[in-house]
């Protein structure tokens, strides 16, 4: 999967699905969401109504953009209340977007680092949370799964900020996310496989070889 750090405009980004974000409560509809809703002419907040959406952490909408936006689709993924927001809130809601835009067929994401108004959290570690949550909810094994033609998967990935001067620490976030998010998934490829493949000695050289790495 190729992932990308941009500073362009989320509604001049090309994409099969743009991921924006929605706190709950009063104060939900935060300066991405305008942007957007104001794009669509209306159409976001009255999708949003009509799905009921709340904005609960790991809620998810979704509609079509019609052509208004360089992306096709948007999806909305709740954040719950502003003042609890945590990595481990973006992180849940980052794999739920990615998770939604895989089932809908997108073969490209975008998404802002998620969490912008959130309290105390800085945009590298918003960009790891952001990351980690994208890479570990499109994992799959399918290891022995006979390959279909009608198969999806998220292919690319780009990562908006606000400014250019925000590239080099969302960079720096999204590479902690990547080896993390490898580490993690190695290891469920070792939970996912048969017990007859990953026997201890199968263990003991997966340990071996990591360790060779490190030397």
């Amino acid at each position: 999967m190729k992932l990308d750090v941009s500073a362009k405009s989320l509604v001049e980004t090309p994409g099969d699905a743009l991921v924006v974000e929605c706190y709950a409560g009063a104060d939900r509809f935060g300066p991405q969401m305008r942007r957007v809703d104001l794009a669509l002419g209306g159409l976001l907040a009255l999708a949003l109504r009509d799905q009921r959406f709340e904005g609960r952490a790991a809620e998810v909408a979704d509609l079509h953009t019609g052509g208004r936006l360089a992306a096709k689709r948007v999806l909305v993924v709740g954040l719950g209340p502003r003042a609890e927001c945590t990595a481990e809130v973006l992180r849940r809601a980052a794999a739920t977007g990615a998770r939604r835009a895989r089932d809908l067929g997108a073969a490209s994401l975008v998404i802002p680092v998620l969490g912008a108004r959130a309290p105390a959290l800085g945009l590298a570690l918003r960009a790891q949370a952001t990351g980690e949550g994208v890479l570990l909810g499109l994992y799959r094994f399918d290891r022995y799964k006979e390959k279909r033609n009608g198969d999806r998967a998220v292919e690319g990935v780009t990562l908006l900020v606000p400014a250019m001067r925000d590239r080099a620490p969302a960079r720096e976030g999204l590479r902690r996310a990547e080896l993390s998010a490898e580490a993690t998934c190695f290891a469920r490829d070792l939970i996912n496989e048969p017990a007859n493949s990953v026997t201890a000695s199968a263990l003991a050289e997966a340990a071996r070889v990591i360790a060779r790495t490190l030397e």
